[in-house]
């Protein structure tokens, strides 16, 4: 049976990096919190924390070497397991934003509403 567990980066990170690397993207470890999980091997996902009572889910990434079905069952898991997670910190509102229809579907699955707003993304890096 496939396990949740934290995402400790001692531990994880250089797996983490693998997958970016694996899917040609550009991950920077510098944009991921310390919370998350992790299904070791096969996916991860991470959550972003604020002070108010809203908290963000981001950073979906998965090893590509895992077949589609087992790495699907896993993200689910672990979206789950997030769910679960942020209650019990006291979030009242979740939020995912994505570009991927595979992380929207997931969402919707997991009872996500769909804003029929079409938004774009700003950030700037501080120096």
């Amino acid at each position: 049976m496939d396990k949740v567990e934290p995402y400790q980066k001692a531990i994880h990170q250089e797996q983490i990096i693998e997958w970016y690397k694996q899917w040609n993207m550009k991950g920077s470890l510098d944009l991921m919190p310390e919370t998350g999980l992790i299904v070791p091997n096969i996916c991860a996902i991470f959550l972003y924390e604020t002070n108010s009572k809203v908290c963000f889910i981001d950073g979906f990434i998965s090893n590509k070497e895992v077949s589609d079905e087992k790495r699907d069952k896993c993200l689910d898991l672990v979206v789950s397991s997030l769910l679960h997670l942020a209650k019990e910190k006291g979030f009242k509102y979740i939020k995912a934003d994505s570009r991927y229809q595979s992380v929207i579907d997931r969402g919707i699955k997991f009872g996500f509403y769909l804003s029929p707003h079409k938004y774009q993304a700003i950030y700037k890096e501080l120096e």
